[in-house]
């Protein structure tokens, strides 16, 4: 499966999420050095909690 395709169904299934600000790359993919058997690397900041 191509990489886009597995971003596109990750990113998905967080739309929505409660409370989640940002989803970004990282790692080799980020910055284009991957290769083939590279992992994903992916960060999810949420917003502040509220009482």
């Amino acid at each position: 499966m191509e990489i886009e395709l597995i971003l596109e169904r990750i990113v998905n299934q967080l739309l929505g999420t409660e409370g989640l600000q940002a989803i970004v790359l990282g790692g080799s993919r980020a910055t284009n050095t991957h290769r083939p058997d590279s992992d994903i690397d992916i960060g999810l900041y949420y917003g502040a909690r509220t009482a």
